[in-house]
């Protein structure tokens, strides 16, 4: 028997076995299956991120978890199933470690004084960025088995470059909307003063009377408020004191505005140390004598603008009490001073501005008229949270241009 042999052609030759790729497995995967595997896929890659890649050896360690290279093998097929979009989710991971490093006092950032301007600071900052940026690039590279002095470097460049340009755009950002929103001027604390007297003396000079009639329903309205405040003449001495004040001025014929401005001095004084419930039922009074002179009508006054008068009162008021907490804390700034030169450093003046504004703080009668910005950049500045934020409030403080001084005149 003659057996004859014939070659194959290629389309008849066995093919050669290739194992499917990560992505080639997904696509042939159901629309259920492939939700599934890229919900395993993003928890892989937050978690890997948020360790800083040793995601991977501790679940490996776990148990079921195979084995850390296991592990690792299935993070490589997630970054091939997901391309772009695993090292994208990886890196929103990152930001946890990086933003809890940032706020702690390990950051390099913490060390740079706010008080550097121009290039200067913004070369540190950028090195100090980098400086955070590398730290965390180095410890990731040993996470995911990689060179850590690369991954330092390559830390250092990406921080260091993305701080130009974040200072960049925000630079331009507010450079583009300071054409529409014109910054605020401040006022020195002379010009508060003058422009408070200068209110008041307007407001005087309105020579605004009111009607007998009008002030008694103005101490029957203080009345009645404090009755059902449960107004007590002796647990409320401040309160007292404002109602006998109005009781006298309404038998007293009609008032001028000189007389009501008196009344409304006497509450703004009748605030009593540990006593929130006098202090409590002053507030209501004297916000009622505000609204009395605010809102009198045609039929309450004999003669004068009582409307003008009374916001002139108000931001006379209003530039007064700015005026004195600006002086107030220059003299703290200035006893500061004055003690840290006896000892001629620089820390100790640091220590001095604490403890002067903790003072200043304690003082409840004078805090009692400090908003809540104010009283929270005091806080800040008397209890810092660490010590290189004391060096940058020591120059941040300054009696000229200081932060606070700066929120005080713009309040």
């Amino acid at each position: 028997m003659e057996v004859k042999f014939r070659r194959l052609t290629a389309s008849e030759a066995p093919q050669q076995f290739r194992p499917l790729s990560a992505s080639e497995e997904f696509d042939r995967l159901p629309w259920y299956g492939k939700a599934a595997q890229a919900a395993d896929d993003t928890v892989r890659f937050l978690a890997n991120g948020i360790t800083l890649g040793y995601a991977d050896k501790i679940a490996g360690n776990l148990p079921g978890g195979g084995s850390p290279e296991a592990q690792a093998a299935a993070t490589q097929a997630a970054r091939d199933r997901a391309g772009r979009a695993g090292t994208a989710a990886e890196f929103v991971g990152t930001m946890l470690p990086a933003g809890a490093l940032a706020r702690s006092s390990l950051s390099a950032t913490r060390l740079v004084p706010q008080s550097l301007t121009g290039m200067k600071g913004l070369s540190a900052r950028s090195l100090a960025a980098g400086s955070d940026a590398g730290m965390l690039g180095a410890v990731q590279a040993a996470g995911q088995g990689q060179d850590p002095l690369t991954g330092y470097a390559v830390g250092l460049g990406a921080g260091a470059l993305g701080n130009v340009a974040g200072e960049g755009i925000t630079a331009g950002a507010s450079k583009a909307l300071g054409m529409f929103n014109k910054p605020v001027p401040t006022m020195t604390a002379e010009e508060l003063k003058a422009a408070g007297s200068k209110a008041f003396d307007e407001a005087m000079a309105s020579d605004v009377i009111y009607k007998n009639d009008a002030v008694k329903k103005l101490r029957d309205t203080a009345q009645n408020e404090a009755a059902e405040f449960g107004y007590d003449e002796i647990l409320h001495p401040g309160a007292t004191a404002v109602l006998k004040r109005l009781d006298r001025f309404s038998d007293g014929g009609d008032v001028h505005i000189k007389g009501l401005n008196t009344v409304r001095k006497v509450a703004q004084r009748a605030h009593v140390r540990d006593n929130p419930e006098n202090n409590e039922l002053v507030r209501r009074l004297a916000q009622e004598i505000d609204d009395f002179g605010a809102n009198a009508g045609p039929d309450d006054v004999l003669m004068g603008n009582p409307q003008a008068a009374a916001y002139a009162l108000r931001r006379g008021r209003d530039y007064w009490s700015r005026f004195r907490k600006i002086e107030k804390v220059d003299d703290v700034l200035d006893r500061a001073g004055r003690r840290a030169a006896v000892s001629g450093t620089g820390g100790n003046t640091q220590n001095a501005t604490k403890q002067e504004l903790n003072k200043l703080l304690n003082d409840q009668k004078f805090m009692r008229g400090f908003k809540p910005a104010e009283k929270e950049a005091l806080r800040r500045a008397a209890l810092p949270s660490a010590g290189e934020q004391a060096m940058r409030l020591a120059s941040g403080f300054d009696p000229s241009k200081g932060v606070l001084r700066a929120i005080l005149a713009l309040q």
